[in-house]
């Protein structure tokens, strides 16, 4: 039925909305205080604090590194991935 939750043995049929409602969490605490070492126009060195994931996972989507600096410059590749206990 349309607009109501399906039962787990619902099998899905063609032409079927599916919707997706993931629950909203709190990301754990983290240190945004990255610094930009050197910035060149295509690309710029940082020093990444301890306790930032560089990339969305698990429980982290806001409170990483690639999001800090998507919202500040736009699209962000990184060279290198740090883990989130690594500094440098």
């Amino acid at each position: 039925m349309k607009g109501h939750p399906a039962k787990a043995d619902y099998i899905v049929q063609d032409k079927d909305d599916v919707e997706y409602q993931p629950i909203s969490l709190e990301e754990p605490p983290y240190n945004p205080n990255y610094e930009i070492l050197e910035e060149y126009e295509d690309y710029f060195i940082l020093n990444k604090p301890p306790d930032i994931p560089v990339h969305p996972a698990g429980r982290y989507y806001k409170h990483t590194l690639w999001f800090l600096l998507k919202e500040e410059y736009g699209k962000v590749r990184f060279a290198n991935r740090l883990d989130r206990e690594t500094s440098g």
